[in-house]
């Protein structure tokens, strides 16, 4: 018991939430009622929660700077740069609705002006 209780402290400790839980529940399995387990699967279970929280929040900010970096870059024609952001967009967040629609847009516009300027170059 005191060893799973230990290594379940120490993973913690490490910020290996999964494999802390792992060993308080073991240790619980031994102890249903140790009331040290169960505080402390308590406190391993808040710290991860923040921690996916955190990181939702920083993803989600990522997400909003390429958003706002991508846009004018198609604004001012650079497709490949607006493109290369609204991939990054979807790197991040696949079933973001805006890069993909957006992404469509430039493709599309990128083509138009391919097309544009071959017609342009086309022997007369």
């Amino acid at each position: 018991m005191n060893r799973r209780l230990t290594t379940a402290q120490q993973t913690f400790e490490q910020g290996d939430y999964d494999a802390a839980i792992r060993w308080y529940e073991a240790a619980l399995e031994l102890d249903p009622n140790n009331q040290t387990a169960k505080n402390a699967l308590k406190e391993v279970r808040r710290a991860k929660l923040a921690e996916e929280e955190l990181r939702a929040k920083q993803r989600q900010a990522e997400v909003n700077r390429r958003l706002t970096t991508a846009q004018p870059a198609f604004e001012r024609g650079d497709y490949d740069a607006a493109i290369r952001g609204y991939e990054a967009v979807l790197g991040l967040d696949p079933n973001n609705q805006t890069a993909k629609k957006a992404l469509e847009g430039v493709r599309r516009a990128k083509a138009a002006e391919g097309e544009v300027l071959r017609r342009l170059k086309k022997p007369k």
